[in-house]
């Protein structure tokens, strides 16, 4: 198993731990290690604690405790009060893999910055900052993985 995931390991030695970068094929290839090493250890069904940080209501910051199973997110809790968190938020809580499409898809829409800091162990996206454009207010998103991924049902 070692040897399997050996060349992913000296990759991540060589990229490092943390990027901050506008657009572009090193933070490109960075995400492709991490989310090819979250693959390889993913339980198939786990929660775990998220935190955004934007310009919007609070309902849409959290903590929230989300629920995941075969990498799509079933259901988001408020972690304080156990409370579902509103309708029209739910979707603002992805589950890991999720988390890795947001990166994606800031890279796609050429976002002025994205920072990353990642897990080593299991390859995920601890804490993401993106700003889209960065002449604008209030448009930066941020994520915070508050709990790692705890196997078991949700």
């Amino acid at each position: 198993m070692m040897r399997r995931h050996l060349p992913n390991l000296l990759l991540l030695l060589m990229v490092g731990g943390c990027a901050d970068a506008g657009p572009g094929p090193g933070l490109r290839r960075e995400i492709e290690v991490h989310q090819t090493l979250w693959r390889a250890s993913r339980p198939s069904v786990y929660t775990y604690g998220l935190f955004r940080s934007c310009f919007c209501p609070v309902e849409y910051l959290g903590p929230v405790t989300v629920s995941v199973v075969e990498g799509r997110a079933v259901s988001a809790r408020y972690t304080d009060s156990g409370e579902p968190v509103v309708a029209d938020a739910v979707e603002l809580f992805p589950s890991v893999d999720g988390l890795f499409a947001i990166l994606t898809d800031a890279l796609e829409r050429a976002a002025d910055s994205i920072s990353v800091d990642w897990d080593e162990d299991t390859g995920i996206p601890l804490e993401i900052f993106i700003d889209y454009l960065r002449s604008a207010a209030d448009e930066e998103v941020g994520y915070s993985v508050v709990s790692l991924p705890a196997p078991g049902a949700p």
